[in-house]
């Protein structure tokens, strides 16, 4: 269990992490690409913890 979790969330950071470089490399410094930029991290981010969190309900 405890293996998982670590695979888990490390899988996690990779994604999130690869996805803010590619972006922050890929994008120009302009307000509006980075609130584009941010808003997608967030929902990314939301959606990420709600399946976790309803793996994390389903199996107990």
């Amino acid at each position: 269990m405890l293996l998982d979790h670590v695979a888990g969330n490390s899988l996690f950071n990779l994604l999130i992490n690869l996805i803010f470089l590619t972006v922050i490399l890929a994008i120009p410094n302009s307000y509006n690409s980075m609130l584009a930029f941010w808003s997608c991290a967030l929902g990314i981010t939301c959606v990420a913890v709600s399946i976790n969190a309803t793996a994390l309900i389903k199996s107990k």
